[in-house]
This record gives structure tokens, sequence and C-alpha cells, in this order.
């Protein structure tokens, strides 16, 4: 995989109800998943699966996501 990731921590530490932080390892796994898609698909997916784990209510930290990939 000929990519480079940078990730704030708003992307980690988003809280599910009971506190549970999103987590390095989800990311890593999506990014396992779906590396072969398109970068901008990508992190529509992170951001999806963030959401979806986000607990409801006012954002408490930035998500920035940049994905970059490097073509032969």
């Amino acid at each position: 995989m000929n990519a480079g990731f940078s990730f704030t921590d708003g992307v980690f530490e988003s809280e599910d109800r009971d506190g549970t932080p999103f987590g390095e390892k989800r990311v890593e796994s999506r990014i396992r998943s779906a590396h072969e898609r398109p970068m901008a698909e990508l992190v529509n997916l992170i951001l999806a699966d963030v959401d979806a784990h986000f607990l409801p209510g006012p954002q408490a930290d930035d998500v920035t996501i940049l994905l970059v990939r490097r073509l032969p």
C-alpha cells in the first residue's frame, strides 16, 4: 500500500454513549478493508464509521483526515 495517512485526535477519541473511543484499530481496519478505493471514498467511509460510533450531541473535538496515495 503506497499511502500516507494523518488524522487528528478527534477521529480516534470520538466516544459512543458508553464513553468508548472510536480508537486507532477501527481506523486501521477500515483502511485495510478499503485501501484500494479512491481516497475521497475512503475518507467518506471513515467519516461514516466515526459518525455511526459518535455520541449524539455537540462535537467535542475537530475531525480532520488527510489521505495521500502515491501512484506507480
